[in-house]
């Protein structure tokens, strides 16, 4: 392969392993319709933005656009930060799961084929379930709809003890919808439903990168992360 630099050098090797991003390249937001005549403050969930045009979340109403990773831990901010009330909207539910499960997860031994005992895995979801329903939060839809998914298609497990702590003390909650507007000091789905709001932050999620794409020469990868037989 070349590197690309002061001097440009070829390097000869036996196996090339890119340590690159595969998953997130440039944020995916965009406007709402409202949002420059918005009474409250709209920022995002990328870099710096939410530090900077959010200096205190104490005593306001936050929603949050978007249930992946990123809206999760802009959630937890704005509940650490004394948030009055956190709402997420969102398509469609994320799975989150608290650390102790997660840990148990991983700490659990695998098979030869990489799976785990079937039985420990029904015993640990049975307690996850029971931490929903004891905390009011709202179940993924893939739990329900008979697919047979833990998560969605594409998303990942979010990890956020916060997240059901702040459902039992009615501080959080989640609604599935889209929003169709800002107006006001609240914001309006497009079935109707209308969200007080002081705070908007948009976690929209990112493009994927071609990186690995570009650098490669490759569209796909094998199983075992190769993209080329030596």
């Amino acid at each position: 392969f070349r590197l690309d630099g002061a001097e440009s050098q070829v390097v000869s090797a036996g196996l090339v392993v890119l340590c690159v991003n595969r998953r997130l390249g440039r944020p995916r937001i965009f406007a709402l319709p409202g949002e420059a005549s918005f009474a409250g403050v709209v920022t995002t969930s990328t870099g710096s933005d939410m530090n900077r045009d959010v200096p205190s979340f104490r005593g306001r109403h936050v929603v949050v656009q978007g249930m992946g990773a990123f809206a999760m831990e802009c959630a937890r901010t704005a509940i650490e930060g004394g948030a009055q009330h956190v709402t997420i909207v969102c398509r469609r539910h994320g799975t989150v799961s608290i650390r102790a499960l997660d840990y148990l997860q991983f700490l659990r031994p695998f098979a030869e084929d990489g799976s785990h005992d079937a039985s420990g895995s029904a015993a640990l979801f049975a307690v996850w379930r029971k931490l929903y329903q004891a905390s009011g939060a709202t179940v993924p839809e893939c739990w329900t709809d008979g697919s047979g998914l833990i998560t969605h298609a594409g998303h990942t497990i979010s990890v956020s003890d916060i997240w059901f702590v702040a459902h039992h003390y009615g501080i959080a909650s989640s609604v599935a919808g889209e929003i169709d507007r800002l107006e006001g000091a609240e914001v309006v789905l497009t079935d109707g439903r209308r969200i007080a709001a002081d705070v908007v932050v948009k976690a929209t999620g990112f493009h994927p990168t071609d990186a690995a794409e570009c650098l490669s020469g490759e569209s796909t990868m094998l199983p075992n992360g190769l993209v080329r037989r030596g």
